[in-house]
């Protein structure tokens, strides 16, 4: 995860970052590697409940042609995932467009009574906690001293008016939408705490930014943590359309 002073897009909130999972064919399948079978189950839950709805993508890691299925869960919470060829795959559940958990897997060539029948996975648990969803979205424009090398290094943030928050809740649906103010703040008051969804639209800067949404957990007992978001800006250094930096 890349990110700086360089990235031309930020906004400042008080929120958590999703989790995303996955493997590819250059770094492998070395991190939450499970065997499973070529046909196994997913369960996805929140909150203790059965999550109905969500969605399970699995992935070939392979260099020719590779492989890209969706399964979705029932009201139970359980995906079948079905009819997968020996070899790696990656998997990512997913929930309102957040990921959710996931990691790799190795499919057996031949029936092992070590592999695996099922996965579970806890959609939400992943948010960090914070005690308000509030904010503001700012544009981080090259300074204006006339040294080019100087401006990019000493940026100015200027607030980005009309930006378009929406607030999910995945037990209630959508609960409001907020445009940024003058100064580019918004804020989302009297919210219970729970797990909810922030969907970042319409954001009007010097660069197109692509609808976003990042998971947060409202929790009024919480620190609050302070989380910049940058999108990839000039210098193409924070390597996606939004990354996320603790501070």
């Amino acid at each position: 995860m890349g990110g700086g002073p360089f990235c031309a897009l930020m906004v400042a909130m008080a929120v958590a970052a999703p989790v995303a999972f996955g493997c590819s064919v250059s770094i492998g399948c070395n991190i939450d590697v499970h065997t499973v079978r070529p046909e196994f189950s997913v369960a996805v839950m929140h909150d203790g409940q059965p999550l109905r709805g969500a969605k399970v993508h699995v992935f070939e890691v392979s260099e020719d042609k590779p492989l890209a299925l969706e399964f979705e869960t029932d009201a139970s919470g359980q995906a079948q995932v079905r009819n997968l060829k020996p070899g790696r795959w990656s998997l990512s559940v997913s929930y309102l467009g957040v990921s959710g958990g996931g990691g790799c897997l190795r499919v057996s060539r031949s029936p092992l009574r070590a592999a695996r029948r099922s996965l579970s996975y806890n959609w939400g648990e992943s948010a960090s906690a914070s005690t308000t969803i509030s904010g503001s979205v700012v544009d981080s424009q090259p300074g204006k001293t006339g040294n080019p090398l100087l401006d990019r290094v000493r940026r100015i943030q200027v607030p980005i008016p009309g930006a378009r928050l929406r607030l999910e809740s995945p037990s209630k649906g959508e609960l409001g939408t907020k445009l940024t103010d003058e100064k580019g703040e918004f804020s989302f008051d009297e919210v219970p705490d729970g797990v909810y969804v922030l969907y970042i639209e319409n954001v009007r800067a010097a660069i197109a930014v692509p609808p976003t949404q990042w998971l947060i957990r409202k929790l009024s007992a919480a620190s609050s943590t302070q989380v910049v978001f940058f999108t990839q800006g000039d210098s193409g250094a924070c390597g996606g359309p939004l990354a996320a930096l603790f501070r």
